[in-house]
Protein backbone atom coordinates (compact mmCIF):
# COMPACT_ATOMS: atom_id res chain seq x y z
CA UNK A 1 0.00 0.00 0.00
CA UNK A 2 1.11 3.52 -1.00
CA UNK A 3 0.07 6.66 1.15
CA UNK A 4 0.95 9.78 -0.72
CA UNK A 5 0.90 13.96 -0.37
CA UNK A 6 0.68 15.41 -3.31
CA UNK A 7 0.57 19.17 -4.19
CA UNK A 8 -2.69 19.37 -5.68
CA UNK A 9 -5.15 15.33 -5.89
CA UNK A 10 -3.40 13.22 -3.73
CA UNK A 11 -3.18 11.16 -0.32
CA UNK A 12 -2.64 14.12 1.50
CA UNK A 13 -3.54 17.48 -0.27
CA UNK A 14 -3.54 21.15 0.25
CA UNK A 15 -5.90 23.20 -1.08
CA UNK A 16 -6.24 27.18 -0.58
CA UNK A 17 -9.77 28.48 -1.21
CA UNK A 18 -9.03 31.75 -3.26
CA UNK A 19 -10.30 35.23 -1.39
CA UNK A 20 -13.26 37.05 -2.83
CA UNK A 21 -14.27 41.15 -2.43
CA UNK A 22 -16.85 42.48 -1.21
CA UNK A 23 -18.02 45.84 -0.39
CA UNK A 24 -20.38 48.00 1.71
CA UNK A 25 -21.78 50.84 -1.03
CA UNK A 26 -19.89 51.58 -5.00
CA UNK A 27 -16.83 53.48 -5.10
CA UNK A 28 -17.71 57.11 -4.90
CA UNK A 29 -15.72 59.76 -7.37
CA UNK A 30 -13.54 62.31 -5.50
CA UNK A 31 -15.18 65.35 -5.97
CA UNK A 32 -13.14 69.03 -6.26
CA UNK A 33 -12.40 70.52 -3.35
CA UNK A 34 -13.29 75.02 -2.11
CA UNK A 35 -9.83 76.42 -2.65
CA UNK A 36 -9.76 76.74 1.54
CA UNK A 37 -11.51 73.18 2.75
CA UNK A 38 -10.63 71.08 5.37
CA UNK A 39 -12.10 67.92 4.60
CA UNK A 40 -12.57 65.09 7.38
CA UNK A 41 -11.07 61.97 7.28
CA UNK A 42 -14.11 59.15 6.43
CA UNK A 43 -13.35 55.60 6.21
CA UNK A 44 -15.09 53.20 3.92
CA UNK A 45 -14.11 49.50 5.30
CA UNK A 46 -15.04 46.57 3.79
CA UNK A 47 -13.78 42.64 4.26
CA UNK A 48 -11.06 41.33 1.10
CA UNK A 49 -12.42 37.59 1.54
CA UNK A 50 -16.05 36.62 2.35
CA UNK A 51 -16.74 33.54 4.67
CA UNK A 52 -18.44 30.50 3.89
CA UNK A 53 -20.52 29.76 6.50
CA UNK A 54 -23.58 31.59 6.68
CA UNK A 55 -24.44 31.64 10.29
CA UNK A 56 -22.13 32.44 13.71
CA UNK A 57 -22.83 31.72 17.14
CA UNK A 58 -24.48 35.18 19.53
CA UNK A 59 -22.79 35.99 22.55
CA UNK A 60 -19.05 37.20 23.43
CA UNK A 61 -15.97 35.52 24.37
CA UNK A 62 -13.56 37.87 26.99
CA UNK A 63 -13.86 40.66 24.57
CA UNK A 64 -14.51 40.61 21.14
CA UNK A 65 -17.99 38.63 19.65
CA UNK A 66 -17.72 35.13 19.07
CA UNK A 67 -17.11 33.52 15.80
CA UNK A 68 -16.06 34.44 12.04
CA UNK A 69 -16.94 38.25 11.33
CA UNK A 70 -18.54 39.30 7.68
CA UNK A 71 -19.34 42.20 6.32
CA UNK A 72 -22.49 42.40 7.63
CA UNK A 73 -21.22 41.85 11.71
CA UNK A 74 -18.37 44.13 10.99
CA UNK A 75 -21.75 46.56 11.18
CA UNK A 76 -22.30 45.27 14.70
CA UNK A 77 -18.54 44.97 16.31
CA UNK A 78 -17.23 48.05 14.75
CA UNK A 79 -13.03 48.80 14.14
CA UNK A 80 -10.56 50.56 16.03
CA UNK A 81 -7.74 52.81 13.66
CA UNK A 82 -4.83 53.90 15.04
CA UNK A 83 -3.27 56.66 12.64
CA UNK A 84 0.29 58.33 12.58
CA UNK A 85 0.77 61.89 10.91
CA UNK A 86 4.92 61.33 9.45
CA UNK A 87 4.81 64.98 8.30
CA UNK A 88 6.60 64.81 4.76
CA UNK A 89 8.38 61.54 5.73
CA UNK A 90 6.32 58.62 3.90
CA UNK A 91 5.85 55.20 6.40
CA UNK A 92 8.98 53.72 4.73
CA UNK A 93 11.25 56.37 6.15
CA UNK A 94 9.37 57.77 9.33
CA UNK A 95 11.01 57.10 12.56
CA UNK A 96 8.51 54.83 14.44
CA UNK A 97 10.25 55.30 17.87
CA UNK A 98 7.29 58.05 19.15
CA UNK A 99 3.47 57.26 19.93
CA UNK A 100 0.69 57.45 17.58
CA UNK A 101 0.11 60.95 17.51
CA UNK A 102 -3.81 61.21 15.03
CA UNK A 103 -5.58 58.38 16.20
CA UNK A 104 -5.40 56.22 18.95
CA UNK A 105 -7.88 53.19 19.12
CA UNK A 106 -10.37 55.38 17.31
CA UNK A 107 -13.63 53.61 17.88
CA UNK A 108 -15.82 53.60 14.20
CA UNK A 109 -19.49 52.48 14.24
CA UNK A 110 -21.69 52.02 11.99
CA UNK A 111 -24.79 54.28 12.56
CA UNK A 112 -28.70 54.59 11.73
CA UNK A 113 -27.71 57.07 8.42
CA UNK A 114 -26.18 54.06 7.30
CA UNK A 115 -22.20 55.54 7.25
CA UNK A 116 -19.70 55.00 9.38
CA UNK A 117 -18.85 57.51 11.84
CA UNK A 118 -16.43 58.56 14.70
CA UNK A 119 -15.88 61.21 17.54
CA UNK A 120 -13.99 63.78 17.74
CA UNK A 121 -13.61 64.04 13.76
CA UNK A 122 -10.14 64.68 12.32
CA UNK A 123 -9.54 66.58 9.58
CA UNK A 124 -6.61 66.08 6.22
CA UNK A 125 -3.62 67.60 6.99
CA UNK A 126 -3.51 71.11 4.56
CA UNK A 127 0.41 71.37 4.00
CA UNK A 128 0.60 69.69 1.05
CA UNK A 129 1.36 71.38 -2.81
CA UNK A 130 -0.85 71.39 -4.12
CA UNK A 131 -3.14 72.30 -0.94
CA UNK A 132 -6.15 72.33 -2.84
CA UNK A 133 -7.21 72.78 -6.72
CA UNK A 134 -7.53 76.90 -5.95
CA UNK A 135 -4.07 77.49 -6.77
CA UNK A 136 -2.89 77.10 -2.72
CA UNK A 137 0.25 75.76 -1.93
CA UNK A 138 1.71 74.15 1.48
CA UNK A 139 5.35 73.94 2.07
CA UNK A 140 6.10 70.91 1.80
CA UNK A 141 5.69 68.48 -0.54
CA UNK A 142 2.90 65.84 0.91
CA UNK A 143 1.67 65.84 5.01
CA UNK A 144 1.36 62.44 5.40
CA UNK A 145 -1.47 60.54 6.86
CA UNK A 146 -1.19 56.19 7.97
CA UNK A 147 -4.10 54.85 9.16
CA UNK A 148 -4.22 51.01 10.43
CA UNK A 149 -7.13 49.39 11.56
CA UNK A 150 -8.71 46.01 13.33
CA UNK A 151 -11.78 44.33 14.03
CA UNK A 152 -13.90 43.99 16.38
CA UNK A 153 -13.17 46.98 18.50
CA UNK A 154 -12.60 46.53 22.26
CA UNK A 155 -12.37 49.76 24.63
CA UNK A 156 -9.59 50.52 26.67
CA UNK A 157 -11.28 52.69 29.76
CA UNK A 158 -7.80 54.32 30.34
CA UNK A 159 -5.92 54.98 27.26
CA UNK A 160 -2.57 55.87 29.60
CA UNK A 161 -2.14 52.41 30.57
CA UNK A 162 -4.07 49.97 28.13
CA UNK A 163 -5.90 47.18 28.41
CA UNK A 164 -3.57 44.50 30.01
CA UNK A 165 -3.87 40.95 30.26
CA UNK A 166 -5.74 40.22 33.74
CA UNK A 167 -4.49 37.34 35.90
CA UNK A 168 -7.92 36.24 36.41
CA UNK A 169 -8.13 32.42 37.84
CA UNK A 170 -11.48 31.56 39.05
CA UNK A 171 -11.14 28.12 38.23
CA UNK A 172 -7.24 27.84 39.08
CA UNK A 173 -6.71 26.02 35.38
CA UNK A 174 -3.13 29.01 35.01
CA UNK A 175 -4.60 30.71 32.14
CA UNK A 176 -6.94 33.82 32.21
CA UNK A 177 -10.06 33.61 32.29
CA UNK A 178 -10.77 35.30 29.14
CA UNK A 179 -10.31 35.22 25.57
CA UNK A 180 -10.21 37.00 22.24
CA UNK A 181 -8.89 40.97 22.37
CA UNK A 182 -7.66 40.58 26.10
CA UNK A 183 -4.89 43.31 26.00
CA UNK A 184 -4.04 46.35 24.12
CA UNK A 185 -0.88 48.48 24.62
CA UNK A 186 -1.39 52.39 25.95
CA UNK A 187 -1.39 55.58 24.42
CA UNK A 188 2.17 56.27 25.28
CA UNK A 189 3.56 53.33 23.46
CA UNK A 190 6.00 53.98 20.55
CA UNK A 191 4.61 52.91 17.37
CA UNK A 192 6.75 50.22 16.68
CA UNK A 193 5.73 48.94 20.07
CA UNK A 194 2.37 49.14 20.20
CA UNK A 195 0.34 45.71 20.53
CA UNK A 196 -3.21 43.87 20.16
CA UNK A 197 -3.07 40.95 22.02
CA UNK A 198 -5.01 37.96 20.66
CA UNK A 199 -5.93 34.49 22.12
CA UNK A 200 -7.76 32.12 20.53
CA UNK A 201 -10.67 29.87 22.70
CA UNK A 202 -9.29 28.68 25.87
CA UNK A 203 -12.48 26.21 26.59
CA UNK A 204 -11.87 25.17 22.73
CA UNK A 205 -8.28 26.52 21.76
CA UNK A 206 -8.39 26.51 17.56
CA UNK A 207 -11.70 26.28 17.47
CA UNK A 208 -13.41 28.93 15.25
CA UNK A 209 -17.08 28.80 16.89
CA UNK A 210 -15.75 29.62 20.21
CA UNK A 211 -12.92 31.51 19.36
CA UNK A 212 -12.93 35.89 18.53
CA UNK A 213 -12.37 36.58 14.77
CA UNK A 214 -9.71 39.28 14.25
CA UNK A 215 -9.52 41.07 11.15
CA UNK A 216 -6.76 43.51 9.69
CA UNK A 217 -6.56 46.48 7.56
CA UNK A 218 -3.93 49.12 6.68
CA UNK A 219 -3.63 52.75 4.10
CA UNK A 220 -0.09 53.82 4.24
CA UNK A 221 1.16 57.39 2.83
CA UNK A 222 -2.14 58.90 2.13
CA UNK A 223 -1.64 62.78 1.33
CA UNK A 224 -5.28 65.47 1.23
CA UNK A 225 -4.37 65.58 -2.71
CA UNK A 226 -3.59 62.47 -3.51
CA UNK A 227 -5.48 61.33 -7.02
CA UNK A 228 -6.85 57.99 -5.45
CA UNK A 229 -9.13 60.78 -3.76
CA UNK A 230 -9.67 59.96 -0.03
CA UNK A 231 -8.81 63.23 1.07
CA UNK A 232 -11.32 64.57 -1.44
CA UNK A 233 -14.58 66.08 0.33
CA UNK A 234 -16.37 62.81 -0.75
CA UNK A 235 -13.04 61.12 -0.42
CA UNK A 236 -13.28 58.22 1.93
CA UNK A 237 -9.79 55.88 3.21
CA UNK A 238 -10.23 52.28 1.45
CA UNK A 239 -9.88 49.82 4.75
CA UNK A 240 -9.41 46.73 2.66
CA UNK A 241 -9.77 44.14 6.20
CA UNK A 242 -8.41 40.36 5.72
CA UNK A 243 -8.78 38.04 8.45
CA UNK A 244 -5.08 38.21 10.54
CA UNK A 245 -5.86 34.59 11.35
CA UNK A 246 -5.25 31.04 9.40
CA UNK A 247 -7.97 28.74 8.97
CA UNK A 248 -7.67 24.78 8.70
CA UNK A 249 -10.08 22.27 7.27
CA UNK A 250 -8.96 18.49 7.67
CA UNK A 251 -10.92 16.27 6.08
CA UNK A 252 -9.97 12.45 4.97
CA UNK A 253 -11.79 10.16 2.35
CA UNK A 254 -10.60 6.64 0.75
CA UNK A 255 -8.93 6.36 -2.46
CA UNK A 256 -9.72 2.67 -3.98
CA UNK A 257 -7.74 1.19 -6.63
CA UNK A 258 -7.47 4.74 -7.69
CA UNK A 259 -3.59 6.55 -8.63
CA UNK A 260 -5.64 9.85 -9.42
CA UNK A 261 -8.10 12.34 -9.19
CA UNK A 262 -9.93 10.68 -11.91
CA UNK A 263 -11.50 7.22 -11.31
CA UNK A 264 -9.99 4.62 -13.19
CA UNK A 265 -12.82 2.87 -15.02
CA UNK A 266 -11.44 -1.36 -14.88
CA UNK A 267 -12.00 -0.81 -11.33
CA UNK A 268 -14.75 0.30 -8.26
CA UNK A 269 -14.61 3.37 -6.70
CA UNK A 270 -15.80 2.82 -3.00
CA UNK A 271 -15.41 0.21 -0.78
CA UNK A 272 -16.57 -3.61 -0.69
CA UNK A 273 -20.04 -3.78 1.25
CA UNK A 274 -18.31 -6.07 3.48
CA UNK A 275 -15.48 -3.62 5.30
CA UNK A 276 -14.98 -0.76 6.60
CA UNK A 277 -12.26 1.61 7.20
CA UNK A 278 -12.05 3.69 10.84
CA UNK A 279 -9.88 6.21 11.77
CA UNK A 280 -8.03 5.24 15.39
CA UNK A 281 -5.55 8.53 15.54
CA UNK A 282 -4.64 10.98 13.10
CA UNK A 283 -1.84 13.59 13.93
CA UNK A 284 -0.86 16.72 12.15
CA UNK A 285 2.84 18.19 12.49
CA UNK A 286 3.00 21.82 10.93
CA UNK A 287 5.43 24.28 11.76
CA UNK A 288 5.25 26.14 14.76
CA UNK A 289 1.70 27.78 15.31
CA UNK A 290 0.34 30.04 18.33
CA UNK A 291 -2.44 29.75 20.23
CA UNK A 292 -2.15 33.67 21.05
CA UNK A 293 0.18 36.38 19.98
CA UNK A 294 0.61 40.26 19.41
CA UNK A 295 -0.46 41.96 16.79
CA UNK A 296 2.20 44.78 16.10
CA UNK A 297 -0.16 47.77 14.95
CA UNK A 298 2.40 49.44 13.45
CA UNK A 299 4.50 47.54 11.96
CA UNK A 300 2.31 45.44 9.56
CA UNK A 301 1.98 45.91 5.63
CA UNK A 302 -1.06 44.72 3.88
CA UNK A 303 -0.07 41.54 6.06
CA UNK A 304 -0.57 41.67 10.03
CA UNK A 305 3.00 41.28 11.59
CA UNK A 306 2.87 38.72 14.44
CA UNK A 307 4.73 39.16 17.37
CA UNK A 308 5.36 35.40 19.62
CA UNK A 309 7.76 36.53 22.03
CA UNK A 310 7.64 34.53 24.72
CA UNK A 311 4.81 32.85 23.73
CA UNK A 312 4.54 28.95 24.02
CA UNK A 313 3.65 27.44 20.28
CA UNK A 314 2.55 24.03 19.15
CA UNK A 315 3.99 21.90 16.41
CA UNK A 316 0.51 20.19 15.24
CA UNK A 317 -2.30 18.50 16.39
CA UNK A 318 -4.17 15.05 17.21
CA UNK A 319 -6.88 13.34 17.47
CA UNK A 320 -7.56 10.19 19.22
CA UNK A 321 -10.94 8.72 18.96
CA UNK A 322 -13.10 11.50 18.67
CA UNK A 323 -15.94 10.66 19.87
CA UNK A 324 -19.69 11.45 17.87
CA UNK A 325 -18.18 10.89 14.35
CA UNK A 326 -18.28 8.46 11.90
CA UNK A 327 -14.87 8.16 10.60
CA UNK A 328 -12.85 8.19 14.20
CA UNK A 329 -15.84 5.97 15.91
CA UNK A 330 -14.21 2.77 17.37
CA UNK A 331 -17.63 1.38 18.83
CA UNK A 332 -15.94 -2.20 17.08
CA UNK A 333 -12.96 -2.02 18.95
CA UNK A 334 -15.17 -3.36 21.67
CA UNK A 335 -14.90 -6.52 19.85
CA UNK A 336 -11.59 -6.71 19.39
CA UNK A 337 -9.93 -4.95 22.46
CA UNK A 338 -7.47 -7.80 22.81
CA UNK A 339 -7.34 -10.01 19.53
CA UNK A 340 -5.46 -12.69 22.01
CA UNK A 341 -8.78 -13.24 23.84
CA UNK A 342 -11.55 -15.08 22.05
CA UNK A 343 -14.43 -12.58 21.75
CA UNK A 344 -18.15 -13.52 22.29
CA UNK A 345 -20.38 -12.77 19.21
CA UNK A 346 -22.14 -9.61 20.87
CA UNK A 347 -25.96 -10.35 21.07
CA UNK A 348 -26.06 -13.66 20.46
CA UNK A 349 -27.70 -16.33 22.38
CA UNK A 350 -27.91 -20.28 21.44
CA UNK A 351 -29.48 -21.93 24.34
CA UNK A 352 -30.54 -25.06 22.38
CA UNK A 353 -27.39 -25.22 20.58
CA UNK A 354 -28.60 -25.45 17.06
CA UNK A 355 -26.60 -22.99 15.92
CA UNK A 356 -29.18 -20.10 15.21
CA UNK A 357 -30.59 -17.04 17.44
CA UNK A 358 -33.16 -18.42 20.24
CA UNK A 359 -34.69 -14.83 19.32
CA UNK A 360 -33.91 -14.39 16.06
CA UNK A 361 -33.38 -17.12 14.35
CA UNK A 362 -30.18 -15.83 12.75
CA UNK A 363 -26.99 -18.11 12.74
CA UNK A 364 -23.78 -16.66 14.55
CA UNK A 365 -22.47 -15.46 11.13
CA UNK A 366 -25.67 -13.89 10.12
CA UNK A 367 -26.10 -12.25 13.98
CA UNK A 368 -22.32 -10.94 13.26
CA UNK A 369 -23.27 -9.44 9.97
CA UNK A 370 -26.24 -7.53 11.57
CA UNK A 371 -23.77 -6.08 14.10
CA UNK A 372 -20.97 -4.86 11.23
CA UNK A 373 -23.79 -3.70 9.00
CA UNK A 374 -25.13 -1.30 12.50
CA UNK A 375 -21.36 -0.23 12.78
CA UNK A 376 -20.91 3.39 11.86
CA UNK A 377 -20.28 4.41 8.14
CA UNK A 378 -15.88 5.42 8.79
CA UNK A 379 -14.44 6.48 6.10
CA UNK A 380 -15.70 6.30 2.39
CA UNK A 381 -15.15 8.14 -0.34
CA UNK A 382 -17.23 10.49 0.29
CA UNK A 383 -14.76 13.65 1.99
CA UNK A 384 -15.71 14.02 5.58
CA UNK A 385 -14.47 15.83 8.35
CA UNK A 386 -11.54 14.21 10.45
CA UNK A 387 -13.12 15.76 13.65
CA UNK A 388 -16.89 16.57 14.29
CA UNK A 389 -15.80 19.19 16.98
CA UNK A 390 -13.20 20.36 14.98
CA UNK A 391 -14.29 20.95 11.52
CA UNK A 392 -12.05 23.80 11.12
CA UNK A 393 -8.79 25.04 13.21
CA UNK A 394 -8.53 28.96 13.36
CA UNK A 395 -5.34 30.44 14.65
CA UNK A 396 -2.51 33.06 13.84
CA UNK A 397 -0.52 32.41 10.93
CA UNK A 398 3.01 30.72 11.16
CA UNK A 399 5.96 32.58 12.04
CA UNK A 400 8.45 30.66 10.14
CA UNK A 401 7.96 28.26 7.43
CA UNK A 402 8.78 24.16 7.86
CA UNK A 403 7.72 20.88 7.43
CA UNK A 404 4.17 19.59 6.89
CA UNK A 405 3.78 15.72 7.74
CA UNK A 406 0.58 13.67 8.88
CA UNK A 407 0.52 10.17 10.91
CA UNK A 408 -2.80 8.53 10.62
CA UNK A 409 -3.60 4.89 12.32
CA UNK A 410 -6.26 3.53 10.88
CA UNK A 411 -8.13 0.19 10.80
CA UNK A 412 -9.91 -1.86 7.81
CA UNK A 413 -12.23 -4.07 9.24
CA UNK A 414 -14.04 -6.54 6.82
CA UNK A 415 -16.72 -9.10 7.37
CA UNK A 416 -16.10 -12.60 5.92
CA UNK A 417 -18.03 -15.54 7.21
CA UNK A 418 -15.20 -17.85 6.66
CA UNK A 419 -13.32 -16.53 9.16
CA UNK A 420 -14.09 -18.39 12.04
CA UNK A 421 -11.15 -18.88 13.84
CA UNK A 422 -10.17 -14.93 13.70
CA UNK A 423 -10.57 -13.35 17.29
CA UNK A 424 -13.40 -12.48 17.08
CA UNK A 425 -15.53 -14.69 14.62
CA UNK A 426 -15.50 -13.39 11.02
CA UNK A 427 -13.77 -10.63 11.16
CA UNK A 428 -10.43 -9.22 9.28
CA UNK A 429 -8.66 -6.21 11.25
CA UNK A 430 -5.40 -4.96 9.60
CA UNK A 431 -3.97 -2.21 11.40
CA UNK A 432 -1.97 0.57 9.08
CA UNK A 433 0.24 3.08 10.86
CA UNK A 434 0.86 5.85 7.86
CA UNK A 435 3.39 8.89 8.04
CA UNK A 436 3.11 11.23 4.54
CA UNK A 437 5.58 13.79 4.48
CA UNK A 438 4.87 16.92 2.31
CA UNK A 439 8.46 17.51 0.56
CA UNK A 440 8.23 21.27 0.45
CA UNK A 441 9.81 21.99 3.86
CA UNK A 442 9.04 25.84 3.19
CA UNK A 443 5.25 25.64 3.99
CA UNK A 444 3.83 28.13 6.54
CA UNK A 445 0.35 29.03 7.04
CA UNK A 446 -0.39 32.63 6.06
CA UNK A 447 -3.00 35.11 7.72
CA UNK A 448 -6.40 35.95 5.32
CA UNK A 449 -6.00 32.39 4.07
CA UNK A 450 -8.22 29.25 4.16
CA UNK A 451 -6.11 25.93 4.10
CA UNK A 452 -8.08 21.97 2.66
CA UNK A 453 -5.79 19.48 4.13
CA UNK A 454 -7.12 16.20 2.46
CA UNK A 455 -6.31 12.69 3.55
CA UNK A 456 -6.62 10.32 0.83
CA UNK A 457 -6.52 6.71 2.62
CA UNK A 458 -5.18 4.84 -0.51
CA UNK A 459 -6.47 1.25 -0.53
CA UNK A 460 -5.69 -1.51 -3.40
CA UNK A 461 -7.79 -4.18 -3.87
CA UNK A 462 -5.65 -8.14 -4.10
CA UNK A 463 -6.30 -8.64 -7.69
CA UNK A 464 -5.37 -12.35 -8.82
CA UNK A 465 -4.31 -13.22 -12.72
CA UNK A 466 -4.05 -17.16 -13.43
CA UNK A 467 -0.46 -18.11 -15.23
CA UNK A 468 -0.59 -21.59 -16.91
CA UNK A 469 3.23 -22.64 -16.97
CA UNK A 470 2.79 -25.23 -19.73
CA UNK A 471 0.97 -26.57 -22.35
CA UNK A 472 -0.44 -29.22 -20.05
CA UNK A 473 -1.79 -26.99 -17.51
CA UNK A 474 -0.16 -29.31 -14.75
CA UNK A 475 1.01 -25.99 -13.29
CA UNK A 476 -1.43 -23.03 -12.42
CA UNK A 477 0.24 -20.09 -10.51
CA UNK A 478 -2.22 -17.88 -8.35
CA UNK A 479 -0.17 -14.22 -8.41
CA UNK A 480 -1.30 -11.24 -6.60
CA UNK A 481 -0.84 -8.21 -8.46
CA UNK A 482 -0.93 -4.53 -6.43
CA UNK A 483 -1.31 -1.67 -8.92
CA UNK A 484 1.55 0.88 -8.19
CA UNK A 485 0.73 4.61 -7.44
CA UNK A 486 1.44 6.76 -10.30
CA UNK A 487 4.63 9.32 -9.44
CA UNK A 488 3.67 12.99 -9.15
CA UNK A 489 6.04 15.83 -8.41
CA UNK A 490 5.39 16.04 -4.40
CA UNK A 491 5.38 13.09 -3.18
CA UNK A 492 5.64 10.77 -0.07
CA UNK A 493 6.22 6.98 -0.59
CA UNK A 494 5.13 5.23 2.48
CA UNK A 495 4.98 0.91 1.79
Amino acid sequence: MKFYIYKYITCVAITLLMMVSCTFNDVTEPSTPGSSASMSVAFRPYIVSADTRATYPEGTSGNGIVGIIDNERLKETGFGVFAQHTGNDDWQTYTKTVPFNFMWNQQVTWDADLSWTYSPVKYWPNDNQPADLAGASGSQEHSYLNFFAYAPYVEVADPSTGFNIRPDDSDSDGKPDHDGIVAVSANSANVNASYIYYRTSNDSPFNPDESVDLLWATQQDLWKMKSSGEGYVSGQVNLPFRHALSKLNILVRTMIDRTEELTHDAYPTTLDANTKVFIESATVNTPTIYPEGKLMVGLGGTDPYWNYDEVAGLTGFSFDNVTDNDVMDVSYSLRYADPNVPAPVVGFIDSDHDGVDDFTGLTEAETVKEAFDAMESGVTDTEAQLAADYATLMFPPSATAGALSVRTIYHVVTYDPNLTLNSPKFYSNVRNDITATLSDNNFRFEANKQYKLLLNLGLTSVKFDIYVLDDRGEWILLSSVVKEWDLKTIEADVK
